[in-house]
């Protein structure tokens, strides 16, 4: 627990750098949808286990350690997260989560399945 609350700690001092919102929109999509999800009815009724757990997303998607937390998360939870989410959100995030962990591997994201 108290490693979730340095890492929500983390975060907070991270996002709040002065930067002007078209800068977090253009540079950082990431944190942008967070920031968007954060601001949506739905979220406050996430559990805070959720709520933290989405401050550890923006935290691993931007010192590019995304794959490592969804790794030691499992494929299960974040399941469940998504489905947590509402279809926009849920849509906007796995684009974003596929884009970020292709960055992240570069060449060793090999997959036997080819489309």
């Amino acid at each position: 627990m108290r490693v979730l609350l340095l890492l929500a700690c983390a975060v907070v001092c991270a996002l709040s750098a002065p930067a002007s919102p078209d800068d977090v929109t253009q540079d950082r999509p990431f944190i942008a949808l967070i920031k968007d999800i954060e601001a949506q009815p739905f979220f406050r009724d996430f559990s805070q286990s959720y709520r933290l757990l989405t401050f550890e997303m923006v935290t691993a998607a931007e010192s590019a350690n995304l794959g490592p937390l969804i790794e030691r998360l499992g494929d299960v939870q974040l399941l469940r997260y998504i489905n947590l989410l509402p279809k926009d959100f849920s849509y906007k995030f796995i684009n974003y989560a596929i884009m970020h962990l292709e960055a992240e591997a570069g060449p060793a994201n090999e997959s036997f399945f080819k489309p």
